[in-house]
């Protein structure tokens, strides 16, 4: 291998954890989620164990094995700035002030799947799937070559929605503020140059169709960041706007309305 292609194995390694840096950083220094969706980990988890998971049975390139196992390492480290606080504001948008209760795997509520507030309750789910991965696959992979290829597109077409959570929580709240634009932006950098590089080095047909499924699922995000505004203000400005203009129209009719009862009247501030 020449120092290019180790260069750019060592970019495809390390390079996937680099756009969760600034959404890290932030959540770390506010201690606040809003507007990042903790079910991005939950994608890459799931694609990232089912992609170690395929290897196995079906070997590829290592530094995209080197990838996976990296990725799981850096959604854990994600969840767990996440929950530092104890509380992770529900995962979903809905705000912890009005729902107090806590939050656990223990529990068994559907409605707190990927919610919970402790951290080792999404360790012990990380784990639960990682096991019943490796078991479903020795049971449903061996010697079935249909199976294998199967696998592969199920954990190539999870990682290729990686977008579609912060797709809809930003379509939800009509805003991305609390998202870091960094981080889309350098996930879109990092999946052009995946997508080239799966190209470049005859990637099974699965990655390279994750490829160009996530770089258009981040063109997507970046299209809903400048429609709704990073800021989310951009509407209630406008609406504030329309507001101050039609009240000032009012105020106008009425001072004219005054003054025509103040000429017939002759006496200032009386009512017809």
């Amino acid at each position: 291998m020449t120092v290019w292609e180790y260069a750019a194995s060592a970019a495809m390694v390390l390079g996937g954890a680099v756009p969760y840096l600034p959404q890290f950083l932030a959540i770390r220094r506010s201690g606040r989620t809003e507007n990042f969706s903790l079910h991005v980990c939950l994608v890459v988890l799931t694609a990232s164990v089912l992609r170690v998971v395929f290897w196995v049975w079906k070997r590829f390139e290592l530094p995209l094995l080197l990838q996976s196992v990296v990725m799981i390492a850096v959604m854990m480290a994600m969840l767990h700035v996440s929950t530092r606080g104890g509380t992770t504001g529900g995962g979903g948008g809905s705000p912890r002030a009005t729902d107090t209760r806590p939050r656990r795997l223990v529990a068994l509520r559907a409605e707190d799947f990927w919610r919970w507030d402790s951290f080792w309750d999404f360790a012990t789910c990380a784990a639960v799937l990682s096991v019943a991965a490796a078991v479903a696959s020795a049971w449903l992979c061996r010697g079935s070559p249909w199976a294998v290829e199967v696998l592969g597109a199920g954990a190539l077409l999870c990682e290729a929605m990686l977008g579609a959570p912060q797709l809809y929580r930003i379509h939800r709240a009509r805003s991305a503020a609390g998202m870091s634009v960094a981080m889309v932006l350098l996930w879109l950098v990092g999946d052009v140059f995946k997508t080239f590089y799966f190209v470049a080095n005859a990637a099974p047909l699965q990655f390279r169709a994750c490829g160009v499924t996530q770089v258009c699922m981040d063109v997507a995000i970046l299209a809903q960041v400048a429609r709704y505004g990073h800021a989310g203000t951009g509407g209630a400005g406008r609406h504030a706007g329309a507001g101050g203009s039609a009240g000032a129209g009012r105020g106008g009719q009425e001072q004219q309305q005054q003054h025509f009862r103040e000429v017939v009247t002759g006496s200032p501030g009386s009512e017809v």
